[in-house]
């Protein structure tokens, strides 16, 4: 695991269970894309300012706008 995967699993470990029993949503940016996917049930990609993608991990992560922004695939 990455650094930052670390730090957000030890966010999720503390503040995971904000949502479920408060109602309130945190808003994270990062952009170490594994550490996005192990916190958030939902994610919003930008590109310059724009949203280009907002979903579920899964589907962020299958997104080929998003692979195309962030990992340079076609």
């Amino acid at each position: 695991m990455t650094e930052a995967v670390l730090k957000i699993a030890n966010l999720n470990k503390n503040f995971g269970g904000i949502h479920a029993t408060r109602h309130v949503n945190l808003e994270v940016n990062e952009h170490d894309m594994d550490a996005a996917f192990a916190l958030a049930a939902r994610i919003s990609v930008m590109v310059h300012g724009e949203v280009i993608a907002t979903g579920a991990p899964k589907g962020i992560r299958a997104n080929a706008d998003v692979r195309q922004a962030n990992l340079g695939e076609e």
